[in-house]
This record gives structure tokens, C-alpha cells and sequence, in this order.
């Protein structure tokens, strides 16, 4: 559809940070901290959310509209957030659950014999 109507992709130079989390992921830690410019070919593609035979091209714009849906489809909101109750309580009991999972973790990875003192060795 788009390549009919002539609508082209747009080369964009960019510039990205190599945070650590993104050069561990790429197994590369050596471009950890460093700024890094790439380019990425955009294209305007609006399938997904977008009508894609329902379209206006206009000199330098395009518009577009929603895809057609039933009048009775509805969105909802997220439920407002309660102030009166105290953010704590649900953390100290996730955090006591965490903690038994974790101590029982622990114990199962250790092994069954540890050697302390390496010059305890017979």
C-alpha cells in the first residue's frame, strides 16, 4: 500500500548512549559510556493502529484516521491511586515474602560440605 501511493522510508542519523545495561546486552562492554551515531531508515507505517485505505495526501502532509471499530467499543483508565492507605504495608509484606524465598535459595545452593580453611585440608 504504501510503496503504490510512494511513500518513502526516511534515512535518520542518530545518536544513542551506551548506558550498560545496552553494552552488556551486546556483549560489547568496551562502548559502555560512550556515545555512539547509527542510522535508521524510519517509514511511516500506521497499519496497526491506523486505516490504512483511508488516507488524505495533501502537499506536505499526510492524514490519516482511525480504523473503523464498533460505536460501543470503549477505552478504560487506570484506577486513580489511593492516598489514604499506607504505601508501606505493601512493601514490608512483599518484602517478607522475598525474604523467605530468599534465605531458602540460599541454603538449597550452598553445598552440602564447605571447606573454610584451606589450611584445614588433610
Amino acid at each position: 500500500m504504501l510503496l503504490e501511493r510512494l511513500i518513502p522510508r526516511v534515512p535518520l542519523k542518530l545518536d544513542i548512549f551506551n548506558g550498560c545495561r545496552r553494552g552488556l546486552a551486546h556483549r560489547k562492554p568496551e562502548v559502555i559510556g560512550k556515545w555512539e551515531k547509527f542510522e535508521s531508515a524510519q517509514s511511516f507505517e500506521w497499519d496497526l493502529k491506523r486505516d490504512p485505505m483511508k488516507i488524505i495526501i495533501a502537499d506536505r502532509h499526510i492524514k490519516t484516521f482511525p480504523q473503523k471499530g464498533s460505536i460501543f467499543i470503549e477505552s478504560f483508565g487506570y484506577a486513580p491511586p489511593d492516598f489514604d492507605t499506607d504505601p508501606n504495608i505493601y512493601h514490608s509484606k512483599l518484602a517478607e515474602a522475598l525474604e523467605d524465598d530468599a534465605l531458602k535459595d540460599v541454603i538449597d545452593a550452598l553445598p552440602d560440605d564447605v571447606e573454610w580453611n584451606e589450611y584445614a585440608r588433610a
